[in-house]
């Protein structure tokens, strides 16, 4: 989100000010979905976001793990396109 400012989250202000007394806000283990259409959760896709929020929270269980391959083989698999932001080296 472009004009989410996470300080505003984390520190409780505006839209956010029940949020400050969440323990993921207190231990500072809040996180952005980085592509929320891609990874609803309550889609095909939500294998993707499952693994996404695995990456997030454990990276180095899932170091060796491309989130955009394993998305891009998905839309053709299943779509039969390309995912529109994977671009191959």
């Amino acid at each position: 989100n472009d004009t989410l400012d996470p300080s505003d989250v984390m520190s409780g202000q505006g839209d956010f000010a029940g949020w400050k007394n969440l323990n993921a806000v207190k231990n500072g283990r809040v996180y952005e979905v980085s592509d929320p259409f891609v990874l609803d959760s309550f889609s095909p896709q939500q294998p993707l976001a499952l693994m996404a929020i695995a990456r997030d929270l454990q990276p180095a269980l899932f170091k060796d793990v491309n989130l955009d391959e394993l998305i891009d083989s998905f839309f053709v698999q299943i779509y039969g396109v390309h995912y529109p932001g994977f671009t191959r080296a």
